[in-house]
């Protein structure tokens, strides 16, 4: 069993930039994000029941879901999120369970997930998390420029998602991407060096416990 880095942030903080700065240090990522994209295939049983409650509206022409348009309309409307959340949040936290019990890492594992604080239940499955923290008018513009919203959207979206303290707070790490690339990827270096030694005492433990098991002690 690897030790499981969880990465999370609010909309807009760079999370991905500083996954994929992981992985090009060779650390394995399971993305949240593309297991939600997978579960929302076409003819999937969630795409067949998203389709039944929002209407061919919610389509793109190749027939795939519009999810930016999809994201727009359900943070209008609590019910609708909370909907979807109780749809898709078990099928893609047993996917990501998976995904990183199918990776055989010496060392650790990134695993990108945007709701960790909002749902507990993912927080609870990581052994260490690491918060991507940015200042509001960066994570407006970003989200603003990346999903083509305005910025109102953006607004709701962000009144909806967990505070920046309380992420804080619930945080053992913490990446600050207010800055430039370069910024990122030395604090990225640090904590890679760190988590290394914390996967290899969490791997030491893990051996000692089996033993243990066989032994009857």
């Amino acid at each position: 069993m690897a030790y499981i880095i969880a990465i999370t942030g609010g909309i807009g903080s760079g999370k991905s930039t500083v996954a994929h700065t992981f992985a090009k240090l060779g650390i394995p990522l399971v993305d949240t994000d593309i297991i939600a994209r997978q579960v929302v295939k076409p003819n999937s049983f969630a795409f067949r029941l998203i389709v039944e409650k929002f209407g061919l509206s919610i389509l793109r022409s190749n027939g795939s879901l519009d999810r930016i348009n999809l994201k727009k309309r359900i943070f209008k409307v609590p019910s609708d999120r909370i909907w979807m959340e109780s749809l898709l949040h078990p099928v893609i936290l047993k996917k990501s369970q998976d995904s990183i019990f199918s990776i055989n890492s010496p060392s650790y594992i990134i695993w990108i997930v945007p709701l960790l604080i909002e749902n507990r239940s993912y927080l609870f499955r990581a052994n260490r998390v690491l918060l991507v923290d940015t200042d509001y008018q960066s994570q407006i513009q970003r989200a603003m420029k990346r999903d083509n919203m305005k910025y109102e959207e953006v607004k709701k979206i962000i009144l909806v998602q967990s505070s920046r303290q309380n992420r804080l707070s619930f945080a053992d790490d913490i990446i600050d991407n207010s800055g430039y690339p370069q910024d990122i990827r030395d604090q990225v270096i640090r904590l890679h060096l760190y988590y290394l030694k914390l996967a290899k005492k969490f791997q030491i433990t893990l051996s000692i416990r089996d033993i243990r098991s066989i032994s009857g002690n």
